[in-house]
């Protein structure tokens, strides 16, 4: 790099004001609605037990029903959160890539690395434009990873055959390696429980971005000068 390039400091102060508050925020939400869910689950309890005083000896078979109930109910606000999470990881992702773009005026975008989803597409654009050392963060990061399949199971599945189990090892895989998951065989459905998986991701991702943050702040960029795309770009190895 020439000596007489210009380098500045990236000010990230308001984007990470702005992150702060959305991370309190959300988990207010999370607070706000678990209640809500503590109080459904109580209510379903009373039913359930007017039910059994109405038909004895069925006893086994309207707890069954009821357990369903349990697991489905909360399951919507638990997978809705898991994923509106991931949306918030992306976007935040995005936004950092952005303003580095914007800033050192960088001819390259996030779209213009290779890769299949948009934290593999920041997590190359941040190693090779903002040197930032993701080995630091090398758990959180595969953590991220899991909580990444686990989103994806969620869109792309509404349910899971003994078929699909069996013979894509990956979903059965990335149900595993979450404790608070069960697997309802008959109705072929999976169910996230409680909210101690959203919580986990909240926290992932909060302290995940604030690592970036620090090493962004940490350093100095370089300032480019505004030249096309070389020809040849879409060759580029990231």
């Amino acid at each position: 790099m020439n000596e007489m390039d210009d380098y500045i400091n990236i000010d990230l102060s308001d984007f990470t004001y702005g992150f702060k508050y959305e991370i309190e925020y959300f988990s207010e939400y999370l607070k706000f609605n678990e209640g809500k869910v503590d109080e459904w689950k109580r209510q379903l309890n009373e039913k359930l037990e007017v039910d059994k005083k109405k038909a004895p000896g069925c006893e086994k078979g309207l707890e069954e029903i009821y357990r369903i109930d349990d697991l489905k109910l909360p399951s919507y606000f638990y997978h809705s959160t898991i994923v509106t999470l991931y949306s918030i990881l992306e976007s935040k992702l995005n936004e950092i890539c952005r303003i580095i773009k914007q800033k050192t005026e960088l001819v390259v975008d996030l779209k213009d690395m290779a890769g299949t989803n948009i934290i593999e597409k920041a997590r190359k654009y941040l190693i090779f434009f903002a040197e930032v050392d993701f080995e630091i963060k090398q758990n959180d990061w595969k953590r991220i990873t899991d909580f990444q399949k686990l989103r994806n199971i969620i869109i792309h599945h509404n349910f899971l055959s003994e078929e699909v189990i069996n013979e894509d090892k990956k979903i059965s895989k990335a149900i595993e390696l979450f404790n608070s998951i069960e697997y309802l065989e008959s109705s072929n459905e999976f169910f996230v429980k409680d909210l101690s998986i959203p919580e986990e991701f909240l926290l992932l991702i909060k302290n995940f971005i604030l690592e970036l943050v620090k090493q962004i702040n940490e350093r100095k960029f370089p300032i480019h000068k505004k030249v096309d795309k070389p020809k040849d770009f879409d060759d580029l190895p990231f």
